[in-house]
């Protein structure tokens, strides 16, 4: 599985559908790229390498 260090923030204010669906988020073209990930696929969010205290996202949008 391929992993890449990133943050979290909530949605941007234009992106109001991904405020109301939880279980999406969007990332930026790079990030997906290096992580062989595209629009449609799901992504695990982990605090840290230890710790699975995130989640599982679909994502949405590439900003």
């Amino acid at each position: 599985m391929a992993t890449h260090r990133a943050s979290i923030k909530q949605a941007l204010f234009a992106q109001g559908d991904l405020a109301r669906r939880r279980e999406h988020c969007s990332a930026d073209p790079q990030t997906l790229a290096a992580i062989g990930c595209d629009v449609g696929q799901q992504v695990r969010i982990m605090r840290n390498d230890d710790e699975y205290g995130g989640g599982t996202y679909c994502l949405r949008v590439a900003t």
